[in-house]
């Protein structure tokens, strides 16, 4: 099973599924917006496997992007774990998530 980040319609993030559940898990800790944080809850709920940041508003949108591009590397190299073989292989999936996300214009 997979999961699909679409920064924007061409920008699609699709990986396995512990890494997606991974990065919605991270933003409903640390999105600030109450709607978009119970329509994350939803989507991890129901597994759907899709997030597209264009079905947000363009606040909510400002800020999951500021997570992606700033934030979720380091919290990713600090949450998992060192003793993890594929820590680094993990490390680097997120990593591409937030390279894509900095490559999206404002």
């Amino acid at each position: 099973m997979a999961g699909t980040i679409a920064i924007t319609q061409d920008d699609r993030w699709s990986v396995a599924s512990w890494a997606f559940h991974w990065v919605i898990q991270y933003l409903i800790d640390h999105v600030d917006d109450a709607d978009a944080v119970r329509r994350m809850q939803e989507i991890e709920e129901c597994n759907l496997g899709w997030v597209g940041l264009d079905d947000f508003s363009e606040q909510q949108r400002r800020k999951i992007l500021h997570l992606l591009q700033q934030e979720i590397v380091p919290e990713a190299e600090q949450r998992l774990l060192p003793q993890d073989v594929a820590r680094e292989r993990a490390i680097g999936i997120i990593r591409e998530l937030a390279d894509m996300a900095r490559s999206r214009t404002p």
